[in-house]
């Protein structure tokens, strides 16, 4: 069978990407839908709960996409020989189109798995591809790295995480380690040229291209026999920094999940950065964490630009 899986990441489109998806010629749509949650929902992830059954028609699916897939969880062959055998029978029901799954949760970094044991990008990629079968292309989204990181913290901070965007940054360093720490699924070009050792595909659009209307992801869709629509529905809208201001306030004072996840001393170290930015009125401000970070990444962004992908023309790091 021929698949299209879109793992996200968070914070590049993902939600338009899902809108087009659930509506696109040739496609099987499998989840997660563009559609928000609904109130009791909206409650369960403010108390910092996973949303069970949220917007996945079906519950096995979706049990693959929110748990077995992105969360460090073992599973047995007959497991995994089930997993295939029900989504063949899907693609089964409906001859002629590729199944479709998009959840930025499969990247690795989405915030359902955020402080808890998760797998790598590249086993995520591996499992699903043996699942979807050898026709299988897995597509990631790329952002700039430092609207990437900006616009991740912000959606942290919307959950309840307490530190400011420096001591966010100062968790993305080369040599650091923690649960806050994300960057490494920007290493793109690892990820590729891991699964095309397994002959495996995964393609990467960047999301500039994607938000601007670019062939890339359309062509990347086609693969598979997926019709996209060249521009895409604009979903979501971040908050401005005097929420972001009073959420970060509120986080550092309560004790929400992405609170916890941090030991105490790590939020007190991190109390002049946030008096600072207040101070300052900008509470995104790289200061001189940002520099290592993408001197670390430049050799992963230079590879998929040599590639092909024009990631000079957004002025990424190569």
């Amino acid at each position: 069978m021929s698949a299209l899986v879109h793992i996200g990441l968070p914070k590049c489109a993902s939600t338009s990407i899902q809108s087009a998806l659930a509506g696109a010629r040739g496609a099987r749509f499998l989840g997660k839908s563009a559609e928000r949650p609904g109130p009791l929902a909206a409650i369960a992830g403010w108390l910092g709960r996973d949303v069970k059954r949220r917007n996945y028609a079906d519950p096995v699916v979706q049990d693959l996409a929110r748990h077995e897939l992105p969360h460090a969880v073992a599973l047995s062959d007959a497991t995994i020989a089930r997993r295939a055998a029900h989504l063949a029978d899907l693609a089964a029901r409906t001859p002629g189109k590729a199944l479709v799954l998009s959840d930025e949760v499969l990247s690795g970094a989405g915030f359902v798995v955020y402080g808890r044991a998760r797998r790598s990008q590249d086993q995520i990629v591996d499992l699903a591809c043996r699942l979807f079968g050898p026709g299988t292309v897995v597509v990631v989204v790329l952002r700039h790295p430092s609207r990437f990181l900006a616009s991740y913290w912000k959606h942290l901070v919307q959950t309840g995480y307490p530190l400011s965007y420096a001591g966010f940054l100062e968790a993305q360093q080369p040599a650091a380690e923690g649960p806050d720490k994300i960057v490494d699924v920007l290493r793109l070009a690892t990820l590729v040229a891991a699964a095309s050792a397994r002959g495996q595909r995964v393609a990467v659009a960047p999301f500039e291209d994607v938000v601007a209307g670019g062939p890339i992801l359309v062509g990347i869709a086609a693969e598979v026999g997926v019709t996209l629509p060249s521009r895409l529905p604009h979903r979501r809208q971040s908050l401005d920094d005097t929420a972001l201001l009073a959420r970060l306030t509120e986080n550092r004072a309560g004790r929400r999940r992405r609170r916890d996840a941090l030991p105490p001393e790590r939020i007190a170290a991190d109390e002049a950065r946030f008096r600072r930015a207040v101070e300052r009125g900008r509470l995104v401000e790289p200061e001189d964490f940002e520099a290592p970070i993408l001197a670390d990444l430049r050799p992963e962004m230079a590879a998929l630009a040599a590639a092909g992908l024009p990631l000079e023309r957004w002025s990424y790091p190569l």
